[in-house]
C-alpha cells in the first residue's frame, strides 16, 4: 500500500549539482522540499516552486544559527522526513599534498552538518 502523503524533504545544497538533481526528482514524485541554499536570491527558476520552501543554510554557521535554522525547516511544512546533505566544500587537489588542518575541518562541514540539524529536531 502506498501513502498519498507526500514526504516533506530537507536537502541543503538543492540550487546546483547533485542537490537540485535530486530536488527536482523529489518534486517531480509529488514530494515537497525544503531547499536549504547558501543565498536564496540565487535559486534557479525551477525551484521558484508552490512545493518549494527556500531557507539560507551555510555549512559554517554556529549551533545556534543551526539551531534556529532547523527550527525554520522544521515549521516550514510542519515535520521532515527525509534529510539530506548535499551542500559542501569542495576541496581541490590530491589529499596527499593537504595538510591536517583543512582534513578535519572538511569533514566537519560534509559529514556531521545533518548530525548538527538532527540534534536540533
Amino acid at each position: 500500500m502506498t501513502s498519498t502523503t507526500p514526504r516533506i524533504w530537507l536537502i541543503s545544497g538543492a540550487n546546483t549539482g547533485l542537490g537540485l538533481e535530486l530536488t527536482l526528482k523529489a518534486l517531480s514524485e509529488g514530494e515537497k522540499v525544503v531547499a536549504a541554499v547558501r543565498n536564496p536570491a540565487n535559486i534557479p527558476d525551477s525551484l521558484k516552486h508552490s512545493d518549494v520552501k527556500v531557507l539560507a543554510f551555510d555549512l559554517g554557521w554556529d549551533q545556534e544559527r543551526i539551531n534556529t535554522f532547523a527550527r525554520e525547516a522544521f515549521s516550514a511544512w510542519g515535520r521532515l522526513d527525509v534529510v539530506v546533505n548535499m551542500a559542501a566544500y569542495a576541496y581541490t587537489g590530491a589529499v596527499e599534498e593537504s595538510t591536517y588542518v583543512y582534513l578535519p575541518f572538511s569533514y566537519v562541514f560534509i559529514f556531521f552538518v545533518l548530525k548538527k540539524i538532527t540534534d536540533h529536531g
